[in-house]
């Protein structure tokens, strides 16, 4: 998801390239990738709707665009937790889900009775889960790289690689959210989401590379 700007808009259809690169291998993409390319494409048409609805539906795109926070989050769990090596980091991975309903649901109808939070709280909740899937992609990529010999070559390996690149970064710019620097650094956040799309694209790649092999 991006702000509305040009380097958003760019950074939105900077999208379309592992979405297309995802198509080219999807028949032998594993279900992994698969997910993957639902998420991206989730995020995608995501950002279309809010874009159309902003001007004469505007109550309904900020509720679209509060209830994405919580979509991804689950989204970036689920993926995670299918890329596990091991059933114990799985079980953890697990426990955050129900938290994260949680939290998302007490930032969003406690803070705000009426169901759409301020940007604060939808911040607060970004946050809140950019700390634990960094900590856990991270943990997962040094996973990797201590039991394959050749992770580099691995797609799931640049999957988790993306994730964490995504959510340690951005973690930094979104605690902008609130301050008078927000645009003048938000910019980076959408740099952040095309080198993340980048890095989704070099997985799907490696699809086809290793196939190739």
């Amino acid at each position: 998801m991006s702000i509305f700007s040009s380097s958003g808009i760019i950074s939105t259809y900077a999208s379309l390239i592992p979405l297309v690169a995802g198509l080219s291998v999807f028949k032998r993409a594993g279900n992994n990738l698969r997910l993957l390319f639902l998420f991206v494409g989730v995020g995608f048409l995501t950002d279309i709707a809010v874009w159309l609805l902003m001007r004469d539906f505007g109550l309904l795109a900020k509720l679209l665009f509060e209830g994405y926070s919580l979509i991804e989050a689950l989204f970036l769990l689920l993926i995670l937790r299918r890329l596990s090596l091991s059933h114990n980091i799985s079980r953890l991975i697990k426990i955050f889900f129900f938290p994260f309903i949680l939290f998302w649901v007490f930032s969003e109808f406690t803070f705000f009775p009426f169901g759409l939070a301020t940007p604060s709280h939808n911040t607060i909740f970004v946050i809140v889960y950019e700390i634990p899937i960094s900590f856990l992609s991270g943990f997962l990529l040094l996973t990797y790289i201590e039991k394959n010999k050749r992770p580099f070559e691995l797609p799931d390996f640049w999957v988790i690689c993306g994730i964490f690149f995504y959510c340690f970064t951005s973690f930094f710019i979104t605690a902008f959210m609130e301050t008078s620097l927000l645009k003048s650094v938000w910019w980076v956040h959408n740099m952040i989401n095309i080198i993340t799309y980048l890095i989704y694209t070099y997985g799907f790649y490696k699809v086809a590379a290793n196939r190739a092999d």
